[in-house]
Parts: C-alpha cells; sequence; structure tokens
C-alpha cells in the first residue's frame, strides 16, 4: 500500500544554533561537515551525466567553505498520510525520525538519540543505491 503523505516539522527549530563541533559532541554525528560538502559538491554539479568518484567528489568539496559555523537542529520530523478523499481520520502520522543530544541530567550523562533515516535521493530510486 501506498499514502499520499506530507512532512510535518514544527516551525521553529529544536536548538538555534548548534555549532559543527556540538553536533560531533552531543549528537554523535562524527562526520557531518564532511557529509555536507560532499553533498553539496554532488548537487552542484546538477544532471552531469558521468557519475563521480569517490577521490574527485573528495576534491570537489575540500574546496566548500561555509560562511557560518552553527546550523539550526529540529529534533523531529513526522510524515503524516493525507487523506485526500475524506475518509476516516485526516492525518495519521506514518513514520517519524528522531534526533536528541546527549544530557546531563544531575549527575548522570545520558546519551544521545539518532534514528536511522533511508532518504530518496531522486524519483527513479528503487534500490539503496539511490538512498
Amino acid at each position: 500500500m501506498t499514502f499520499s503523505h506530507e512532512q510535518v516539522m514544527t516551525k521553529h527549530p529544536s536548538a538555534k544554533a548548534v555549532s559543527f563541533q556540538k553536533l560531533v559532541e552531543d549528537y554523535g554525528a562524527t562526520h557531518f561537515h564532511e557529509a555536507l560538502t560532499r553533498y553539496i559538491a554532488q548537487q552542484n554539479r546538477g544532471n552531469h551525466p558521468a557519475p563521480l568518484h569517490s577521490q574527485e567528489l573528495d576534491v570537489l568539496a575540500r574546496s566548500i567553505h561555509f560562511p557560518f559555523h552553527r546550523l539550526p537542529v529540529f529534533h523531529k520530523v513526522k510524515w503524516r498520510s493525507v487523506d485526500a478523499c475524506g475518509h476516516g481520520e485526516a492525518h495519521v502520522t506514518l513514520d517519524s525520525v528522531h534526533a536528541k543530544p546527549r544530557q546531563r541530567l544531575g549527575s548522570r550523562l545520558v546519551a544521545h538519540r539518532s534514528d536511522t533515516a533511508l532518504v530518496s535521493l531522486g524519483a527513479n530510486t528503487n534500490d539503496l543505491q539511490g538512498m
């Protein structure tokens, strides 16, 4: 079965300005900066027919520099069903992804939480290569 769905996020981020270092330390996103630069390098190529090899992508990624050092972070993303026909409940949560930083509760340190999500990188991706 397939459902029409919509992505739902809060209007404001859970944390307004999280540094790259805090993403590593508190969220466990150890390779976030490198992954973001590689993603941007790949997207800058547009619909170029020849795929990039890993080394070529690394070279392009090294040339990307950010004019910022902090990012807003959303701790929850939901996907809700859209009932186009008006039958049943209008919005039912189909899936969600959570991320929470490590926290100190008194003398206890609570580990970070990060759900794993597979994200489709294109309209015609039906296998793990396109995720």
